[in-house]
């Protein structure tokens, strides 16, 4: 390449997103918000069975089995780990989205802007 092309890459025009891309980076950002609300709900759910595991229903009977408990702490690691993938995924997608001028949705169940 020779200065003429970098000075036309320099002066050209950046492409127009077609509808089907601002489309789909739309229904990225609402999957990944939708999977931010069900990690949120995991996080908080195996978070209170890890606090509650010593409590006890009765005398002789545990609120949460001991196998459930173990179970929460292993899958917690792993959901806040989702949790941080689908943060990044909402922020690239909201950062494209706003180069685009993409309207965001009024609602989660608004799939119109």
């Amino acid at each position: 390449m020779n200065a003429t092309t970098y000075a036309s890459f320099a002066n050209a025009q950046p492409i127009a997103p077609d509808a089907g891309m601002q489309d789909r980076i739309a229904t990225t950002w609402r999957h990944n918000l939708r999977e931010l609300a069900n990690d949120i709900l995991f996080i908080r759910q195996h978070q209170k069975t890890i606090a509650e595991a010593d409590e006890m229903l009765t005398a002789t009977i545990r609120l949460h089995k001991l196998s459930s408990v173990e179970r929460a702490r292993k899958l917690l690691p792993w959901r806040l780990s989702l949790y941080l993938e689908h943060v990044k995924a909402v922020s690239l997608a909201e950062a494209k989205m706003d180069a685009l001028g993409i309207e965001y949705a009024l609602s989660s169940d608004d799939w119109r802007a």
